[in-house]
């Protein structure tokens, strides 16, 4: 299959339950030239006996000796796959017919774009439509929200393989349960990436797969997020300690333990001003997200906003003349654009 573009890697453990629906949804796409990748990763359930029940020529099986985890065996994956795209499939989700045909058509159409997500309807275990994931589409704003949260869709993304060859990239180890997370962060900040605003794909809740079991502990979720965030920073030359950026962690992530409140409040004013300097993030954006976590924030720990934004001004902006004056300045630039608008 020389012409064949695009691998789909497929990581299985003991997904029976919905294996079914996850492979006849890839087999049945309306773009027939692919290589579908199913990595069995030492289920135990009848995840295999299902697996060879498909004589397809495109299926490629692989089953590992022993179980690997989500983050080795999504590697063995890449390491295995030769075409110019990868699109990733979860056992347990169920992909829209038209999927490839549209993620293809878009990324061949723009060679800048290197990742290319979609928006998925959030079904339960029987399968019933329960909600919907349509986070932003554009460069600048998925680059923005990926400063606090990981908006991609993981079974959704289309990646360009030579970028991850170029860059020696892969799903880090350290990473874990939140492994996705931190390799959208490396991609974003050197390439273009969007997110196509189609539901292309059926993301399952609350099954037993890998991710579901990994995710339990919010402590070592926080602590693997937390990883990411310093990645960020340190791409941006913004130095944090260790304690900072745990702070950093529970707050964006939404939690109300105490921290740190002014060291945030530091921290998240650097950000803003060194994106105000650069063309590709959204600014009106990050000070939407913040303004959310800081009324969040205010809510759980009896603070009135009033009173929140008033110790933001008094121990921050007013002590700081660079930060002040790039406030005004930020604020009259607005008015002006109020008034023109």
């Amino acid at each position: 299959m020389e012409d064949t573009l695009v691998t789909i890697i497929m990581p299985v453990y003991n997904a029976e339950l919905y294996l079914r629906d996850a492979i006849e949804s890839v087999l049945a796409q309306s773009y027939k030239k692919f290589i579908f990748m199913i990595i069995n990763d030492g289920s135990t359930d009848q995840s295999e006996t299902i697996i060879l029940e498909y004589k397809d020529e495109r299926i490629q099986y692989i089953s590992n000796e022993e179980n690997l985890g989500i983050v080795k065996t999504l590697n063995k994956g890449i390491a295995l796959s030769h075409t110019k795209y990868i699109s990733r499939m979860d056992a347990d989700d169920i992909c829209d017919p038209k999927r490839l045909e549209r993620q293809i058509s878009v990324m061949e159409k723009d060679s800048q774009i290197t990742l290319l997500g979609t928006w998925a309807e959030l079904i339960d275990e029987k399968g019933k439509a329960v909600g919907k994931l349509t986070p932003y589409t554009d460069d600048k704003s998925i680059r923005t929200a990926l400063l606090f949260s990981n908006i991609f869709v993981h079974s959704s993304v289309m990646i360009r393989r030579c970028i991850l060859e170029k860059n020696h990239w892969k799903y880090e180890e350290n990473h874990k349960a939140v492994e996705d997370y931190g390799l959208w962060t490396k991609i974003s900040n050197q390439y273009k990436v969007e997110i196509l605003p189609e539901m292309l794909l059926k993301y399952r809740l609350n099954t037993n797969g890998i991710m579901s079991n990994e995710n339990k502990n919010i402590t070592g979720m926080l602590k693997n997020r937390s990883v990411i965030y310093e990645y960020l920073l340190s791409e941006m030359k913004i130095d944090v300690s260790n304690k900072g950026i745990f702070d950093y962690t529970v707050f964006v992530n939404g939690y109300t333990e105490v921290i740190d409140l002014q060291y945030i409040i530091k921290l998240l004013s650097k950000i803003r001003f060194k994106i105000l300097k650069e063309d590709t993030y959204d600014v009106n954006l990050f000070d939407n997200f913040v303004s959310g976590l800081y009324r969040g924030y205010s809510y759980h720990n009896n603070i009135s906003i009033y009173e929140f934004y008033k110790y933001l001004l008094e121990n921050y902006i007013w002590k700081n003349p660079k930060v002040l004056k790039e406030t005004v300045k930020y604020f009259m630039t607005k008015m002006k654009n109020r008034v023109k608008g």
